[in-house]
C-alpha cells in the first residue's frame, strides 16, 4: 500500500533531482542518454516520465524485490558491485545525463566511482551527485532515516574535498553544490511534517518520522557538474 501511494505522489510531485538536473542540463538536446546508478525503487518509470528520455541505462548490485515490475522500463541493465570499481561494460562517451542519487554513501571508493564515471559523459553532459550530509551524524533517529546511521548500509559521509577532485580533475565543471533543497516541499511539506510528528509520532511512538522534513533539515549534499 505503501509503495503503491509513494508512487502515485511521485507521478503527480516532481522528485527533487529531476528540478535540479533540468536546470543545467544542455536544452538544446530534445530528449537524453540516462545512465542511472542505483536504479531501484521506481526510477527507471519515474525518469521517464519526468525527463524526455531516448534511452535508460540502469546500474544497481541487485533486482529490488519490490520493484520487479518497474526493470521492464530499462533500455539496458548492468549488475555490478561498485565496491569493485569495475565500469568497464558501460559505454565511453555516450550519455547526456549520470544520477548518482543515495549510492556513494553505501560504499567506500566513491571518488573513484565519480571520476571513471565523467568518461561516460558526452560533451555537455551532466552528473548529479546526492548523498546524505555530515550534519546528519548529528541529527536524532528517525523513521526512514535523519540520522547518518539509521540505514546500516552507510558506511561513509563524503566532504567537497573529496568530491571536486573528482569532478574538476576529470574534465568536470562543477555548476552546483550546497544543501538540497526544494522550496515547495519546505512550504507545503514540512509544516505538515512536524505537526504530525508533534501530534503522533513523538507522543505516541516516541519516535520521529522523518517524511517530509529532509528539505528543511538539509538531509542532503548534492553536487551538480558539467562537462567541458
Amino acid at each position: 500500500m505503501y509503495f503503491k501511494l509513494s508512487k502515485l505522489i511521485k507521478r503527480i510531485i516532481e522528485p527533487v533531482r529531476f528540478k535540479y538536473i533540468k536546470r543545467y542540463i544542455n536544452k538544446e538536446n530534445s530528449s537524453y542518454r540516462i545512465l542511472d546508478i542505483g536504479c531501484g525503487s521506481q526510477s527507471p518509470a519515474l525518469t521517464k516520465y519526468w525527463i524526455n528520455t531516448s534511452e535508460y541505462h540502469g546500474v544497481d548490485n541487485g533486482y529490488w524485490e519490490d520493484d520487479v515490475e518497474g526493470y521492464k522500463d530499462i533500455d539496458k541493465f548492468y549488475m555490478l558491485d561498485l565496491n569493485d570499481g569495475l565500469l568497464d561494460k558501460i559505454p565511453e562517451d555516450h550519455f547526456d545525463i549520470i544520477i548518482l542519487s543515495h549510492v556513494i554513501e553505501h560504499i567506500k571508493n566513491g571518488e573513484f566511482i565519480i571520476s571513471s564515471l565523467c568518461s561516460k559523459l558526452r560533451r555537455n553532459g551532466l552528473i548529479y551527485i546526492e548523498t546524505p550530509s555530515a550534519r546528519t551524524i548529528n541529527y536524532p533517529s528517525a523513521i526512514g532515516f535523519l540520522n547518518f546511521y539509521d540505514d546500516p548500509t552507510h558506511i561513509r559521509c563524503y566532504h567537497d574535498s573529496e568530491i571536486l577532485p573528482a569532478l574538476q580533475n576529470n574534465n568536470m565543471k562543477v555548476m552546483r553544490i550546497g544543501c538540497r533543497c526544494d522550496l515547495f516541499r519546505v512550504i507545503i511539506f514540512s509544516p505538515i511534517a512536524i505537526i504530525i510528528n508533534l501530534v503522533y509520532w513523538l507522543p505516541f511512538k516516541r519516535k520521529i518520522c522523518s517524511h517530509g522534513l529532509w528539505d528543511i533539515l538539509c538531509v542532503s549534499k548534492i553536487w551538480i557538474g558539467v562537462k567541458k
